[in-house]
């Protein structure tokens, strides 16, 4: 299911008439799935943040690139390069998903084809690589999307102003997702923020 939720953006908080719902990222962190603290910087996210503004600007066409930040433009010549080399068009942007039946949230970047297959896809910014969180992140989307699995990827837009391409390929990543929402908002009904074994 699509929409259907109020979205607080400052404080990245769904909630649907009144009742807080849980973002993907909420359940990830839930589950364990989260960068090291010791090695992510709040300026990491906060630059991941300007590089989907940037891209969704340049789907339209309209990105002034004698504007553009400096630090900022290696990505931007990152997608670049993506939309000169792949074949793809987008169907959603930026869209907000919800999933009532697991009851989670989230954001998808993209979806629609790439190189003839439809596809659910994700942008990241960075020197890192494909991870185990990823493939779960992107089956948590396409759930809320399809009754039929897509694709789903990962674009990895470089400081270099190179970029590469991840699929997701794990068909366990659904099933571990859908676990781990029903675990949230089964600790979340009882009351229990931390999952012990005494």
């Amino acid at each position: 299911m699509i929409g259907g939720l109020d979205f607080d953006k400052e404080l990245h908080l769904y909630s649907r008439e009144g009742i807080p719902v849980p973002s993907v990222s909420a359940i990830l962190g839930f589950m364990g799935l989260v960068p090291n603290k010791r090695f992510f910087k709040k300026s990491d996210a906060l630059r991941g943040t300007y590089v989907h503004s940037i891209t969704e600007i340049m789907d339209s066409g309209e990105l002034d690139w004698d504007d553009l930040d400096p630090l900022l433009r290696p990505y931007a010549e990152a997608y670049k390069s993506f939309q000169e080399t792949e074949s793809f068009f987008w169907t959603l942007t930026e869209k907000i998903l919800f999933n009532e039946i697991l009851w989670y949230g989230g954001t998808v970047d993209r979806t629609g084809v790439l190189n003839n297959a439809d596809i659910t896809l994700d942008i990241k910014t960075g020197k890192g690589s494909l991870t185990p969180a990823m493939g779960i992140q992107t089956a948590a989307y396409d759930m809320a999307l399809h009754d039929e699995k897509t694709e789903r990827w990962i674009l990895y837009l470089r400081p270099t102003g190179k970029y590469k391409l991840y699929q997701c390929e794990d068909p366990e990543d659904y099933a571990a997702f859908s676990h781990g929402a029903w675990l949230y908002n089964w600790s979340r009904k009882h009351k229990i923020s931390e999952l012990e074994v005494t």
